[in-house]
């Protein structure tokens, strides 16, 4: 490959026999998957998708790493005054020094609602009841009393209890959850999981319905305000805020199922009209928001937390310290001068200090939405082109600070490299194996006949031999631009990545290494020490 270098290196091997070199992290690209957000009132607190927690006592400029949530997924976060609480695929935890640790509440595994939080004063929605707390979680109260079961949301308002049901009711309770009695109900049958209270208002919101509801009077009368004007087919609502500055609802909605999803933050003055003008904030897909100092923040699916100081009109990357941006592809160039990052839903990033600091390119990407997953890099001349998973390929020929489609259809590419002034690219498709000529502006199949076979890996051998692997464990090779493929299985599970060290081929699979030393003609294992481990790159 011309002036470039893959340096994915991934091979799991037991440390109890093999002592490895002291890796430290360098560092950015910074963003990824942040689920969840709360303000804490001196800080702000987040949290990954996968447990990790960080902290900003500078309104979101900056982020520390804290500890660890149990569990793979944090969907919630709420802070009292003595302590926050985070709900992950593991149930109820609590932290009281600022998330450094975190311990089980209540029954782990049940399933729990977005937790409320007044000072010291708690309630916790969860699949077997609504429980209650004076002390900040050191001790809980079933106060379920003659309410269904399962609990989705919880708030106090003007001293009473008001629980947000399965089915589509808000339930109202006077004697500290003693006895309840049903405060309202629609005939769409919803999950009310979002309730929120504001001066003298509370407000309610489904889960699946762009529609907010509002009670000024403790729950005895509801009004309607619908979201969106526009026709749609699938509506998600994933949070609710309410500030002095306006009602903020972080949406998704679909209005075909044939279209991509869409969505943003939408936000009114008054609870009646409702404005979208999401300047910069790119994913849209926002999973939590929360307010600090008068500003907001958008913890989003990909592209870490974003920061509006104009009541949403525009927003900024406000990611600094946010090292959760996950990297599927990482290369360099001018001898480890300049690194390039595809990332999982952030986007293309671009290091011009060997990786000390990054920057996000990401200018013409057309899914808005959500920036798409990169799984492929290469670089042909001044020709840059990126491969992705769902959105087809993109190609910039100005270091990736604009980028536009390059003739590809929206598969998952699994592979991009040059032969000659060729370019060759497979992607997740029976068949799957094409070719341009023209610098990517127009591609052709250049496999067909392998009925099952869809192409995992490319590389390129010895006399300009094109190999390929496959999911079906086997590795095609062709010697005439791929006019005739010969196949050579090796039973090594579904091929990963294969390679060329010297005349000795390497092939990483789901189970193990394996190599072969004349041309990918016979394969034998090389798995000496890593046994029935998957190989993803070498």
């Amino acid at each position: 490959m011309k002036n470039y270098l893959l340096i994915w290196i991934v091979l799991l091997i037991s440390t109890s026999t093999i002592n490895f070199a002291q890796w430290s992290s360098i560092g950015g690209p910074e963003g990824g998957e942040i689920s969840a957000i709360t303000n804490a009132g001196s800080y702000i607190v987040c949290g990954a998708a996968d447990g990790d927690i960080f902290t900003s006592f500078d309104n979101g400029m900056s982020w520390t790493k804290r500890g660890k949530v149990p569990g793979n997924f944090i969907t919630r976060l709420t802070a009292g005054s003595e302590a926050l609480f985070a709900r992950s695929s593991n149930g109820l935890y609590r932290s009281t020094d600022q998330g450094d640790s975190w311990q089980p509440q209540l029954d782990p595994g049940v399933f729990i609602g977005k937790v409320f939080a007044n000072g010291t004063h708690v309630l916790a929605p969860t699949g077997n009841g609504l429980f209650y707390s004076t002390n900040s979680g050191t001790d809980w109260t079933n106060v379920t009393g003659n309410l269904p079961v399962q609990v989705h949301a919880a708030v106090i308002h003007n001293g009473d209890f008001f629980a947000g049901m399965l089915d589509s009711a808000v339930y109202r309770s006077t004697n500290n959850g003693v006895s309840w009695f049903r405060a309202w109900n629609i005939s769409n049958k919803r999950n009310i999981n979002f309730l929120t209270t504001f001066g003298n208002t509370i407000y309610a919101a489904h889960s699946g319905e762009a529609r907010l509801f509002s009670s000024t009077d403790n729950g005895f009368n509801w009004s309607q305000s619908d979201i969106l004007t526009i026709g749609t087919m699938n509506e998600s609502v994933n949070d609710l805020l309410v500030t002095p500055s306006g009602i903020y609802v972080p949406l998704l909605y679909q209005t075909s199922s044939s279209l991509p999803w869409g969505g943003g933050v939408y936000v009114s003055t008054d609870g009646t009209s409702w404005s979208f003008n999401n300047d910069g904030l790119i994913p849209r897909w926002i999973d939590a928001i929360a307010s600090a100092q008068g500003d907001v923040l958008a913890a989003t699916r990909g592209g870490g937390i974003f920061r509006s100081t104009n009541q949403g009109q525009s927003w900024i990357r406000s990611s600094t310290g946010l090292d959760k941006a996950r990297i599927l592809h990482l290369s360099y160039t001018n001898g480890g001068e300049k690194f390039y990052a595809g990332t999982y839903g952030g986007g293309f990033f671009v290091s011009n200090d060997s990786a000390q600091s990054w920057e996000a390119r990401n200018t013409g990407f057309e899914n808005i939405f959500s920036l798409p997953v990169i799984l492929e890099f290469l670089i042909k001349g001044n020709s840059w082109f990126a491969g992705t998973e769902d959105d087809g390929l993109y190609k910039s020929t100005n270091e990736g600070l604009t980028w536009f489609k390059s003739g590809m259809d929206p598969f998952a590419f699994t592979g991009l490299v040059l032969r000659g002034g060729d370019i060759f690219a497979t992607q997740a498709v029976t068949d799957g194996v094409f070719r341009s000529t023209d610098d990517g502006f127009t591609w052709s199949q250049i496999m067909s006949g392998f009925i099952t076979l869809a192409p995992t890996c490319i590389t390129i051998g010895g006399a300009g031999t094109i190999f390929v692997g496959t999911i079906q464990g086997s590795v095609l090779r062709s010697t005439n631009n791929g006019v005739n493929w010969l196949g050579s299985p090796f039973g090594g599970g579904i091929v990963r990545f294969i390679r060329f060290a010297g005349s000795t081929m390497f092939a990483g699979t789901t189970n193990g290494v394996y190599r072969s030393t004349n041309f990918g003609i016979n394969w034998t294992p090389s798995n000496n020490g890593i046994e029935g481990i998957e190989v993803n790159f070498i």
